[in-house]
C-alpha cells in the first residue's frame, strides 16, 4: 500500500494502487472505467480469474491526508460479484 504524504495525488496513488493489486493477485489487475459513488466520480481497478473476482475504487476524500480505498473481493460467478458491486455501490453514501 502507499505510503501517505502531505498531500498525495491521486494518479499516484491509483497507480501504486494497480501495481500493488498486480503483485498480490493470481490474475491480471486493469484500470477500469472511473466509477460514480454516492456522486463522486472513483477510479475502478479490477480483475479475475479462477472463479475469483477483485474490484477495487480509490480516491482522495475531504482533506489532502485523507484517502478512502473500498475493495470487493467474492468467488463464483462474474454476475454475482457485479451484483455484489452494485448492491455496495447503491447503498454507499457520503456523510
Amino acid at each position: 500500500m502507499p505510503t501517505l504524504t502531505d498531500d498525495p495525488d491521486l494518479d499516484h496513488l491509483v497507480e501504486l494502487t494497480l501495481d500493488s493489486a498486480k503483485a498480490n493477485n493470481p490474475f491480471p489487475m486493469r484500470l477500469g472505467e472511473p466509477r460514480e459513488v454516492d456522486g463522486v466520480e472513483m477510479p475502478l481497478i479490477e480483475g479475475s480469474g479462477g472463479g475469483k473476482h477483485v474490484t477495487i475504487l480509490r480516491s482522495v476524500v475531504l482533506d489532502p491526508a485523507a484517502t478512502i480505498l473500498l475493495e470487493l473481493r467474492t468467488t463464483g460467478p462474474a454476475s454475482l460479484h457485479r451484483e455484489r458491486l452494485e448492491s455496495m455501490l447503491a447503498t454507499w453514501r457520503w456523510r
